[in-house]
């Protein structure tokens, strides 16, 4: 007969990938603290002469539609225009710098905050971020200097030629390239774009040179959130305290639970085996089921969690899970903005046992009983 005492086997969770809806932005990481608001004047232009005010609100119109365009491809890609140049691995999203955002997907969205060396690292490991600076004058990559070169760009596409005022006979010809000042402020985002044309029309000159639009979105205090909460992260591994938590309550000594890290058994017979691909594969669907349980504190739609009247034993316990176990705390008040997690199960997590190949077992000793 034989005797078997067993310790399980550890499984490590290395650079789980989320996503932090924040406003117009995807998801972010990164580790550095965000100043202050800026104190920026509102700017303003000078108006042009009645009889060519509608081809100044013309443009402004234009002005507006594509700065939308330009906020949403900002909000979509985490802080810039494009994804395309950053390095990812769609079957190993934490080796890289971006994550593909869906299969089938040009939504490349960069880390904020990364493990730069190897998933296998040890020791001295890398950390890293791709955060862009918020102002123009903060040097290097900026949103405010990206939104800038998109209404740049993209301007003339949406003027088509100025159709609906030649075919009134006026004659439109631009005497100077399209130049946009993005300021971020607190009141939103403002466009002032400087595009010199010269309107002719029957025997009459005109010139008008500036155009503004203002959009609503409060970008500075979003971007403000969302590095609140990527500090917090990086510092103090809120969510990663809270991923393992969660595996270790569905961990037990049982072939239908995870493995737990630790543990101790004496029984007779070969113990419980487990399958490296299917623990984890139960981890992604934990994560996928129980990150969106997340709530980060003093932003709009936070809500404690209170405990249903019926069919809970211990609703202190109940209510310290929900409110305290899964809460993302925030000192400063964000109750204009709201923010959510999100794990999407083709995000491949990093993940290692110490299994001898795909079969997880108990560490054992045996020994023959006499009776």
């Amino acid at each position: 007969m034989v005797l078997k005492k067993g310790q399980v086997t550890v499984f490590i969770i290395i650079g789980i990938i989320l996503v932090i809806s924040v406003g117009i932005f995807i998801y972010l990481y990164q580790a550095e603290i965000i100043r202050p608001f800026e104190e920026v004047a509102v700017p303003s232009i000078a108006k042009a002469p009645a009889e060519v005010q509608p081809i100044q609100d013309y443009v402004s119109i234009c002005v507006e539609a594509t700065a939308r365009d330009a906020l949403q491809r900002i909000g979509d890609y985490g802080g810039y225009m494009d994804g395309s140049t950053f390095l990812y691995n769609y079957f190993i999203p934490t080796e890289g710098e971006a994550v593909q955002f869906s299969r089938d997907s040009d939504l490349i969205i960069p880390y904020w905050w990364f493990l730069e060396s190897g998933n296998d690292c040890t020791g001295e490991c890398r950390f890293s971020s791709l955060r862009p600076e918020l102002y123009r004058k903060a040097g290097a990559v900026s949103i405010e200097g990206q939104l800038d070169a998109y209404v740049n760009e993209h301007l003339e596409d949406c003027l088509a030629g100025f159709e609906p005022f030649t075919a009134q006979n006026f004659e439109i010809t631009a005497i100077g390239d399209v130049e946009t000042e993005t300021t971020i402020a607190k009141e939103g985002v403002f466009f002032v774009v400087k595009y010199p044309l010269r309107i002719t029309r029957a025997d009459q000159i005109f010139t008008i040179k500036e155009y503004m639009a203002q959009m609503d979105v409060n970008l500075a205090r979003i971007y403000e959130l969302a590095t609140d909460l990527t500090n917090l992260e990086a510092e103090t591994g809120v969510v990663e305290r809270f991923t393992v938590e969660t595996v270790a309550a569905f961990s037990a000594l049982d072939k239908d639970m995870l493995p737990p890290s630790h543990d101790f058994d004496v029984q007779f017979g070969p113990g419980i085996i487990w399958f490296k691909s299917r623990i984890a594969e139960g981890i992604k669907e934990i994560l996928t089921s129980y990150i969106p349980m997340l709530q980060v504190g003093n932003t709009r739609y936070y809500m404690p969690i209170k405990a249903p009247e019926d069919g809970v034993r211990d609703k202190e316990l109940y209510e310290n899970l929900y409110n305290r176990d899964m809460l993302i705390p925030l000192e400063k008040n964000y109750q204009d903005l709201a923010a959510s997690f999100t794990y999407l199960p083709w995000w491949n997590i990093y993940f290692d046992a110490n299994c001898e190949g795909e079969v997880c077992m108990p560490q054992s000793v045996s020994t023959a009983l006499v009776f």
